[in-house]
């Protein structure tokens, strides 16, 4: 019902979206159905950050990110086979396990935080995984390293 809405007023612009957090105003106007009561003044947020990354960025932005996540699965698979040992090894397996929390975008706003639903205490778990992406980026980019002390095969 919370999603029917945000896309409802969505579609109004559905190729660049509303805006940051334009969505709320807009689906406040008119009562919400909630079985058979009426929300007079509903305050929406559809905790998806799918749908909100089309309410706020439109199917433009969604397209952006879902390219950014591709080629982020692209080099993270790229630094798996080139690190197979090792705390690198381990790091990379580790970021790339963490892509689970592409799902949790669909449950919650726990990657790209909307203010409105989690509040400044989202942005504290998001910046995790942003640092970890970031991370395994730097370890595609280092130049090979000859192999010494702890991650030297036995």
């Amino acid at each position: 019902m919370l999603i029917e809405r945000v896309v409802e007023v969505t579609l109004r612009n559905p190729i660049t979206g509303l805006g940051p957090a334009a969505y709320r105003p807009y689906a406040n106007v008119k009562p919400l159905p909630y079985g058979r009561a009426l929300w007079m003044t509903p305050q929406i947020n559809s905790h998806n950050n799918y749908v909100d990354l089309f309410s706020h960025v439109g199917l433009v932005g969604l397209a952006l990110f879902g390219w950014f996540v591709i080629a982020l699965w692209r080099q993270g698979l790229r630094a798996r086979h080139r690190h197979r040992q090792g705390f690198a090894s381990g790091y990379v397996n580790g970021v790339l396990a963490g892509a689970s929390s592409l799902v949790i975008m669909l449950l919650a706003d726990w990657l790209l935080p909307f203010v409105y639903n989690i509040g400044f205490y989202g942005f504290q778990a998001s910046v995790l995984v942003w640092l970890f992406w970031g991370g395994m980026v730097v370890l595609d980019r280092l130049p090979a390293q000859p192999v010494h002390g702890l991650d030297a095969p036995n």
